[in-house]
């Protein structure tokens, strides 16, 4: 009866291995979908509207004083119109793969990210570090990052909170981030793999990625008083994982679009 069992029990660790393998295939093949995005978008469509910009500028400059003056205002709107768009499509490719974690680090992203989402919906993000980031790996970073990014963007969209904060500690072994709001809370399923079936996709991937890299990931909520990520990721192991769509290739997407002024 126990050769059985063990087979059972290799079988299932097998299966175990297997959908692990596959789950970081998927997780990569996001990423770097992401990368690629945000490149062709920084380098084709932010150009072509650019250049666009710069012929409605030639066509003002060549009838200056000599156009009528609904069609100069004409110009002059479409030409806002383009450098808003470019801001949005600034704001797009940086979401996909923001350069200033590459650059700088995780403290810097969570700050350039509070900055947007307060630009954005108008909520008031505090981000305190207290813990030594320049040590962690790379993969670790991005995978702080993007949770950070999609709790914060749900608690932006439909919480209803005016405050959050994200708060990153941790000692020599562990590393552990928490992002908090004010809002409205939701109700939590019983597991995170309930998640998906709620709807909230975005947290159902991270909460399967911060598994492989061998941490742990709680949310709780209260109706009326808001909620809590917390994830919690030990320094050595997310180093030694492999990294889901981050390698150490530096060409990674330059999202800056220069605005005309």
């Amino acid at each position: 009866s126990e050769a059985p069992k063990s087979r059972l029990g290799e079988s299932q660790k097998k299966v175990q291995e297997s959908l692990g393998y596959f789950v970081r295939e998927v997780l990569t093949a996001q990423e770097d979908e992401r990368n690629r995005i945000a490149l062709e978008l920084h380098d084709d469509t932010a150009q072509s509207l650019l250049v666009i910009c710069q012929r409605l500028d030639s066509l003002a400059d060549r009838g200056d004083g000599r156009l009528p003056a609904d069609i100069a205002g004409e110009l002059q709107g479409l030409r806002a119109a383009l450098v808003r768009t470019l801001a949005d499509l600034r704001r797009l490719s940086q979401g996909l793969r923001p350069r200033i974690l590459d650059d700088h680090g995780l403290e810097a992203a969570l700050e350039w990210l509070a900055d947007q989402l307060h630009e954005e919906y108008g909520i008031c993000i505090r981000v305190e570090v207290h813990t030594r980031l320049s040590g962690c790996s790379r993969n670790m970073q991005l995978l702080l990052f993007r949770i950070a990014q999609e709790a914060l963007r749900n608690v932006a969209r439909h919480a209803d909170a005016t405050q959050a904060a994200v708060t990153v500690s941790g000692d020599a072994d562990r590393l552990t981030m928490t992002v908090t709001d004010d809002g409205r809370g939701f109700l939590v399923p019983p597991t995170l793999s309930d998640l998906a079936g709620s709807g909230r996709l975005g947290l159902a991937g991270m909460s399967e990625r911060v598994r492989l890299l061998g941490g742990l990931l709680n949310i709780r909520s209260v109706l009326g008083k808001g909620s809590i990520v917390e994830v919690e990721l030990p320094r050595g192991g997310a180093g030694s994982a492999p990294a889901p769509g981050l390698s150490d290739r530096r060409d990674a997407a330059d999202a800056r679009v220069f605005l005309p002024t």
